[in-house]
């Protein structure tokens, strides 16, 4: 598991030999980070449970949340799903403001809007991708700087060398490749936990 600071000092010392740029590094680490978080990963699978109020139309996601794969409601300790529907569809069937509990959700202006309008404070199970904490402080930590690190300090490498210093292509193609190796690593990794889920039962 690596630091932050060690994926900068890879970067400018190791491979720029350029200490001076770790704020442009810091920069295309994130930038490299952006590019890739809203794919599906087994570190950014989660779920937290949301709570609607009486009388309110809508609920806010968390702001950590890149999308989402299932809405349910909690009743009677069981957890139901909710339908999603078409933001119009949702509108007509509120327009005389009927209360109970909600069934139909659609996802408009980063916020699921209910129908019908909540007559009381229901409990919301969300399951969806999220955002990793940013990374700042030198100590800092997360899935990118573990699993992810060849892909992200490899295509921050290539973006600097491209982008920053503009040297030989062929120094460009070096990290471009490894990071393309670092993504096939990274998304290989995935795939192999994400079939675990699904074991044939064998009889």
């Amino acid at each position: 598991m690596s630091q932050y600071s060690e994926v900068l000092d890879r970067i400018c010392n190791d491979w720029l030999n350029r200490p001076d740029l770790r704020a442009e590094a810091a920069r295309a680490v994130k930038s490299a980070i952006r590019a890739v978080e809203h794919h599906r990963f087994w570190f950014n699978e989660t779920a937290t449970a949301l709570t609607t109020s009486a009388g309110q139309t809508f609920v806010v996601p968390p702001t950590n949340m890149l999308s989402f794969d299932r809405l349910e409601i909690t009743e009677n300790s069981a957890d139901y799903e909710l339908v999603q529907r078409p933001f119009f569809e949702v509108r007509e069937i509120r327009a005389s403001r009927p209360a109970g509990k909600p069934s139909l959700f659609t996802y408009y202006a980063d916020q699921f809007e209910l129908a019908v309008i909540p007559d009381s404070v229901y409990s919301l199970p969300l399951y969806y991708l999220k955002q990793l904490p940013a990374l700042s402080a030198d100590t800092d930590t997360n899935a990118w700087t573990t699993f992810g690190e060849n892909l992200i300090a490899h295509s921050a490498a290539r973006d600097m060398f491209a982008g920053v210093l503009r040297v030989a292509p062929q120094d460009i193609a070096y990290h471009a490749q490894a990071a393309a190796a670092g993504r096939t690593e990274l998304f290989t990794a995935n795939a192999t936990r994400t079939r675990q889920r699904l074991r044939a039962t064998r009889l």
